[in-house]
């Protein structure tokens, strides 16, 4: 008997997100994608150009020249605001790359909204946190675990017909699904694991350095 329409979508984004899966581990595509890291980092030290709200590329600084922090509220509070810009400029930037040089489809030019939000962010650092506290273990997020930080409280097809599809493509989750059920298993994507290596951490140190100072 042929599949209802909810399970011809899951059998679909399954296969997509086992496509992706074993594109990002091609060595020769995460080649592309730390050359990718490489152009993004200069670009991120010059420290001359952003993105605009549109995702359009524009003259001055993703972050703007500060003196050092004089107290300890300014102290604690500007490492948050280097951490999202680098986020969002950088991995606007690295995708682009990526677009430009037909390692991702330019159908996910409008996606990459989706990729710099808040809440990817959160989930983002979140993923690293389980990757890098527990190495070797392979803990996953489930799906119903994500809705609820997304606020899909209806259901977990809605983040799963929306994100996974983008979030697969652009190597930022890897996700996988227990066989034939709506149990879907979500990990750090090798993307996002690349890119936390050669851009954001080494970025946040060199950048958080420059607005230390004599906090009393």
């Amino acid at each position: 008997m042929p599949g209802t329409k909810t399970q011809d979508m899951a059998d679909q984004i399954a296969e997509g997100c086992k496509r992706a899966n074993v594109k990002w581990e091609d060595p020769e595509v995460q080649a592309a994608v730390k050359a990718a890291c490489e152009e993004t980092i200069n670009f991120l030290r010059k420290n001359k150009r952003h993105y605009d709200a549109n995702g359009a590329e524009q003259n001055g600084p993703w972050f703007p020249d500060m003196p050092p922090a004089n107290t300890m509220r300014q102290a604690h509070a500007r490492p948050d605001a280097v951490h999202h810009a680098i986020f969002e400029n950088g991995l606007r930037h690295m995708f682009s790359e990526l677009i430009l040089n037909s390692k991702i489809d330019e159908k996910h030019w409008p996606n990459l909204e989706h990729a710099i939000t808040f809440k990817t962010a959160a989930f983002h650092n979140e993923l690293l946190r389980i990757y890098d506290a527990f190495p070797g273990e392979d803990i996953a997020v489930s799906l119903a675990s994500l809705a609820k930080r997304f606020n899909y409280k209806s259901g977990g097809w809605r983040v799963r017909n929306k994100l996974f599809p983008v979030m697969a493509d652009l190597g930022l989750w890897n996700i996988k699904r227990k066989g034939k059920t709506n149990e879907w298993e979500i990990r750090l994507g090798k993307v996002a694991d690349i890119f936390h290596d050669m851009v954001f951490y080494p970025i946040s140190v060199e950048f958080e350095a420059k607005m230390k100072g004599c906090a009393k």
